[in-house]
């Protein structure tokens, strides 16, 4: 019974992540537009430390709310970079045609890395989830956030290889 029970709650966790993802998350961004990422307050929100501080510092009734506010602020942020993702994922796609060597280098690289960042982030809306029905099995990912850290600053070095390859054609 217990087992069943188990399968069925993943089971919705895991529909309710595809949902999630299919509408876009809760970032209400326009297609194509960069949202601010606030990632000391993201990095927070998923560190296991501070998870498991709040646990040992708080009444556990109000560490569940807490938590489970904390799990839904972290959905937010993930929507958040995961919409960057795949934006920075389209300017990488439109780069590859360019005929500088570095910066179509550059552009394969920052492909892998959003793509990259996209997949975890699903990952960890669904341990979010899961980690809403079963507050126990909260385990996120530590890396998401240096993922998404590393691929800002690709873009930022594959802007600015663009500008330059564009100002050497000029």
């Amino acid at each position: 019974m217990t087992i069943t029970l188990l399968f069925v709650l993943l089971a919705v966790a895991f529909v309710a992540t595809l949902l999630y993802l299919a509408r876009g998350g809760t970032a209400p961004a326009r297609r194509g537009e960069i949202q601010y990422v606030d990632m000391e307050a993201f990095k927070n929100l998923m560190d296991a430390g501070e998870r498991a501080y709040l646990a040992a510092n708080l009444p556990a009734k109000e560490f569940r709310a807490i938590h489970r506010e904390r799990q839904r602020s972290a959905l937010e942020y993930i929507a958040a970079v995961s919409s960057n993702a795949s934006t920075l994922l389209i300017l990488a796609q439109e780069a590859r045609h360019s005929s500088d060597p570095e910066v179509v280098q550059a552009a394969n690289t920052m492909i892998e890395n959003a793509t990259q960042v996209r997949v975890n982030a699903a990952g960890a809306t669904f341990r979010i989830y899961v980690g809403l029905v079963l507050p126990s099995w909260a385990v996120l990912p530590a890396n998401l956030a240096d993922r998404y850290e590393r691929l800002t600053s690709l873009g930022l070095r594959l802007q600015g290889l663009r500008f330059r390859s564009a100002e050497s054609v000029a």
